[in-house]
């Protein structure tokens, strides 16, 4: 069974309304996608709303770099994988 991957362009989508109340937020997407078309989408939210310099690709990351980086982080979301991709991490 596959679903469409719609969390994280929605998650961008959210964050640029959260922008109006909280102007100095950065959202990192933790994780890894290997799917071209996702990539295509999630990108192409990114340009349409203006959010370059306030979305930030991290990647994959160890649990003890993780931990570190969790220190600083104001809301934490983590998306629910779907069953191909199971390992995606979404962080405000």
């Amino acid at each position: 069974m596959k679903f469409k991957k719609e969390s994280v362009p929605m998650l961008i989508r959210s964050f640029a309304k959260l922008l109006n109340q909280f102007p100095n937020f950065r959202l990192l997407l933790i994780g890894n996608n290997s799917d071209k078309a996702s990539i295509k989408e999630t990108n192409g939210t990114i340009e349409k709303l203006y959010l370059k310099d306030r979305v930030i690709f991290i990647g994959l990351l160890a649990r003890e770099e993780m931990a570190g980086l969790l220190g600083n982080v104001v809301l934490p979301i983590v998306s629910k994988p779907d069953i191909e991709q199971n390992s995606s991490k979404l962080l405000i």
